[in-house]
């Protein structure tokens, strides 16, 4: 489905995907009254594709709920989010990339959630940045750009990757934290530690990648 703008003026859901193998591509949805708690998309199944939606003024943006697993989330723009742009809670091996995610409360927040891979978003000018938490564990990040989250970039104390052996992420605030850090083939040489726990981003990125 394309091109169509929903404005939503009531409490609840705008889209609710319950079954699995569905495609949601090419939704505008616009919360017009800030007040009330509207989720953009949510999803309630597996191996679905959200695709190219843009997502503004809603409470979550898109929310992958209990055991919606084997999902893609790719090519959306969510801003202006009271609580979370995106948010998976207790699903697992979800991929998520080339999201624009902007101008939230927290930008992505990934809760009691395993095996998701998280690449090539940019997460950017939200309150906070990314979150996982509350049993949300061998999760993999990279290849993303964090930049200009005002408290925090990241946020992880649990057992997660922040790269993928190779390739980390691009971190607005790197240079702040390691100002003697030097440049190895577009590579930081000092780790970027990550918030909140023992994680570190081994690989961080001198420029953002290309959204």
């Amino acid at each position: 489905m394309k091109s169509f703008i929903l404005y939503h003026q009531r409490e609840g859901y705008v889209v609710l995907v319950s079954a699995d193998n569905c495609t949601i591509d090419g939704f505008n949805i616009i919360n017009k009254v800030r007040t009330l708690n509207v989720e953009g998309i949510r999803v309630n199944s597996s191996r679905n594709k959200i695709i190219n939606n843009t997502i503004k003024s809603a409470y979550y943006g898109i929310q992958l709920w209990r055991n919606s697993d084997n999902n893609n989330v790719i090519n959306n723009t969510i801003t202006s989010c009271d609580f979370c742009g995106l948010y998976i809670y207790r699903s697992n091996r979800n991929f998520v990339s080339g999201n624009k995610i902007f101008g939230n409360f927290h930008g992505m927040r990934i809760k009691g959630s395993s095996n998701n891979t998280v690449y090539g978003n940019k997460i950017s000018n939200n309150t906070y940045g990314l979150e996982l938490c509350c049993g949300a564990d061998f999760n993999t990040i990279y290849f993303n750009s964090f930049i200009n989250n005002t408290e925090k970039n990241a946020h992880d104390y649990l057992v997660n990757n922040w790269d993928n052996g190779t390739v980390g992420n691009y971190w607005s605030d790197y240079q702040d934290k390691y100002p003697s850090a030097k440049e190895e083939n577009g590579i930081w040489d000092t780790p970027y530690s990550i918030d909140g726990g023992d994680n570190f981003d081994r690989y961080p990125l001198v420029s953002p990648p290309m959204v």
